[in-house]
């Protein structure tokens, strides 16, 4: 399936600033990682349960950073001939 034609200068210019978008984006969430392993205690005690229970909250944390993860890829290279390849360039 073809791309419609690009109506302004401007959507083209967002195009091709996505794929840095993206990493950018994926650069700042590295700081969440951290943050959720350092509420666990605090969250756990919040919540008046035990580490069992409160686990989930850092599997559905992984489950959803992995789902965004694959669905950002894929919107930074929307051609997967450029993944097999090895490189956008």
């Amino acid at each position: 399936m073809s791309r419609p034609e690009k109506e302004s200068e401007a959507e083209d210019d967002i195009l091709d600033a996505m794929p840095v978008l993206l990493a950018a984006a994926g650069f700042l969430l590295v700081g969440l990682d951290g943050s959720v392993n350092i509420a666990f205690p605090a969250l756990s005690a919040a919540f008046g349960v035990g580490p069992t229970t409160i686990r989930w909250v850092i599997i559905c944390y992984v489950g959803t950073y992995a789902l965004t993860a694959f669905a950002a890829g894929r919107l930074a290279w929307p051609d997967p001939a450029l993944i097999r390849a090895g490189s956008p360039a």
